[in-house]
């Protein structure tokens, strides 16, 4: 068996990592089928003690696309026509008529709209600085700025639709860029059609809000742990109506919260029970009083979950609000752990002091002075630097959150009275994050409106029909396909066998570890790589039998079946792996899905087919011969 060595490791090799990618599609499916099981507070319980193994699994998981779990599809179009009309320094009936002509255009074509714009400029003869830019700027230059502003538009609409998605609270949401004004989204699991488009078509609102003190933030949160702990909702709000507000009261708050604490592991230990709403969080002291608080993604649902709470709402001051950060940070809990991904959880004043349509202007740069990183430079309207004239005057030394659609994306510190609407925020670590933050500021007014020119949904009915049916279709291919094989080429047909459900296995491995999406044209995919791998192994045993009956030795046979085959499998393969790459990069989502898993298919099947079954067969011609026949 040494001779085998080298190839039944990378044999086993394969076998375990394939099984260690699939075990968490394996575990989801054992939780799932328990959930179902339960009821009530049985499921909840059940829930709240494998959590940690249920997040792990469900993140890990072998993905499946809509048309097996059902949910939406929709193609969006960022409009970039209208842009093109905004941006407009003056508009006259010139205009007006290239730009109908253009969307007529573009509606039959793929053509970017750009191009057609500067088509139609130049069978007129009309220089692109008569209506955009600079009089000195040349049609290129021109051309190239305006192109820059549309990807900034599309980009600018893909981070909103991301943004209020994520809050919408769909999982494995898939949002993507097709072509220079198109967004497609996915939709697992969700079905109210109504609800989404109003969702993704209304205005981003972006607003500036105060934080409010981190004192306040920290008694709503104690009073929250009262409720959870189970005081009574009228008690709590007594008490928070007794507590003394004055400049005395505060200092004495700031002195228990300097107080020795108790020890750290009696302190663990009574959180959970004491303080449950805490123990969802990670607080970081401040030096002027208060805390910081973070929690892990995992723990968003929950909190989130709790807060909508009626009573809940009611411990909350009415001109305080919660808000997450857009962006996690990444924070180190242990000593010498690896720093893990954490939420920050804002307390923002309800009223925004002001709103995003006074923005003119946001450019994203790296900072040329200090201790370098990334800036990004803000500009205003007239009555929006008046607004941030005051705004900034009465709240030097506070923090002023920029959120878009509730989500924080940045604090920055006010240092000083900013007047003339010019205003610089610093402390970014790199461009990205910067131009992130430029992409926010600009969105308040979005400029290109986004149109839904495609919309479909898939019932969790029909995705459920969709698996039966396509694992149906799947069992009996393969099945018959087993059985012929066994039957025909007895002990030879055995072994390719096993390679077949091997090549199935791989695939499904390959797909779970690179957390790719198994759709039905997946599932189309993998039973063609099915009769690949099979064609492949047919191709070798009738090459051995046909050296067996020119007089050769068995062994001498397969070695000569084996090379003697390999140029044709490794032609047909090839020009099977040409059209799969051609697929993929030219065809959408369902094509891409058939050619990914018929390219990985076919890799698998080559390893099956020339490696794993010739080891099978010369392991068993060694130990026992007879049992080698081949039909």
């Amino acid at each position: 068996m040494k001779k085998y060595g080298f190839r039944l490791f990378f044999i086993f090799l394969f076998i375990v990592l394939s099984g260690w990618f699939l075990w968490p599609t394996w575990s989801d499916m054992q939780h799932q089928k328990e959930i179902n099981g339960l009821t009530g507070a049985d499921s909840t319980k059940y829930f709240d003690a494998n959590e940690a193994s249920i997040r792990e699994a469900r993140a890990k998981r072998l993905k499946l696309g809509l048309d097996l779990q059902g949910g939406m599809y929709v193609t969006l179009e960022v409009n970039i026509s209208e842009l093109l009309e905004k941006m407009a320094k003056n508009r006259d009936e010139t205009l007006t008529q290239i730009l109908t002509e253009t969307k007529a255009e573009a509606a039959k074509t793929d053509e970017p709209i750009l191009d057609i714009v500067k088509r139609k400029f130049d069978q007129r003869n009309i220089r692109l600085s008569q209506y955009y830019g600079d009089i000195r700027n040349s049609n290129d230059d021109i051309y190239a700025m305006l192109k820059d502003e549309s990807e900034k538009a599309v980009t600018r609409a893909q981070q909103i639709i991301r943004n209020r998605i994520d809050k919408y609270g769909v999982s494995e949401v898939s949002i993507t860029r097709s072509g220079s004004r198109r967004i497609i989204v996915e939709l697992p699991g969700v079905s109210n059609e109504k609800e989404v488009r109003q969702l993704i078509q209304e205005t981003a609102q972006l607003e500036f809000k105060l934080l409010t003190d981190p004192k306040v933030v920290v008694r709503t949160i104690d009073n929250l742990d009262r409720l959870l702990a189970g005081q009574n909702v009228e008690a709590i709000l007594d008490t928070a109506k007794a507590t003394d507000t004055t400049a005395a009261g505060i200092a004495a708050i700031d002195s228990a919260a300097k107080a020795p604490k108790a020890p750290m592991d009696t302190a663990l230990a009574r959180q959970q029970a004491q303080k449950p709403f805490r123990a969802l969080l990670v607080s970081l002291p401040l030096q002027s009083g208060g805390e910081i608080f973070y929690a892990d993604p995992s723990q968003k649902e929950r909190i989130n979950n709790i807060l909508a709470r009626p009573d809940v709402k009611r411990l909350i001051p009415e001109d305080m609000e919660f808000a997450w950060a857009a962006k996690p940070r990444q924070m180190q809990t242990q000593e010498g752990g690896a720093p893990q991904d954490f939420y920050e959880l804002y307390g923002l004043k309800a009223e925004a002091e002001m709103t995003g349509e006074v923005i003119t202007n946001a450019r994203a740069q790296m900072n040329q002075e200090g201790f370098g990183g990334a800036i990004v430079t803000m500009e205003m309207n007239t009555e929006g630097s008046r607004q941030w004239a005051r705004i900034t005057g009465e709240n030097v030394n506070k923090q002023i959150a920029i959120a878009l659609d509730k989500a924080v994306f940045s604090a920055p510190n006010v240092k000083q009275k900013i007047i003339g609407g010019n205003s610089m925020i610093e402390g970014m670590e790199s461009i990205e994050e910067a131009r992130l933050l430029e992409i926010v500021l600009k969105a308040g007014a979005l400029p290109a409106p986004v149109e839904i020119i495609e919309e479909r949904t898939v019932g969790p009915s029909l995705g459920e029909d969709s698996i039966r049916k396509g694992m149906n279709s799947f069992l009996i291919g393969v099945g018959l396909v087993i059985i012929f094989m066994l039957f025909y080429y007895k002990y030879a047909g055995f072994t390719s066998d096993l390679a077949v459900i091997f090549n199935v296995v791989f695939i499904l491995g390959i797909l779970a570890a690179f957390h790719a999406t198994l759709t039905l044209p997946g599932i189309a995919g993998m039973l063609l790589t099915v009769g690949m791998a099979v064609d492949a192994n047919v191709l070798i045993n009738e090459r051995i039998r046909e050296e067996s009956t020119v007089g050769k030795t068995l062994r001498a046979a397969i070695d000569a079946g084996y090379s003697r085959a390999m140029p044709a499998i490794i032609d047909s393969n090839i020009t099977t792996v040409i059209t799969c790459i051609i697929l993929y990069q030219l065809g959408s989502g369902p094509v891409q899905g058939f050619a990914l898993t018929l390219l990985i298919g076919i890799l698998c099947s080559m390893f099956t087919a020339i490696v794993m079954s010739r080891v099978m067969i010369e392991a068993t011609l060694d130990r026992n011969p007879k049992l080698v026949t081949f039909g």
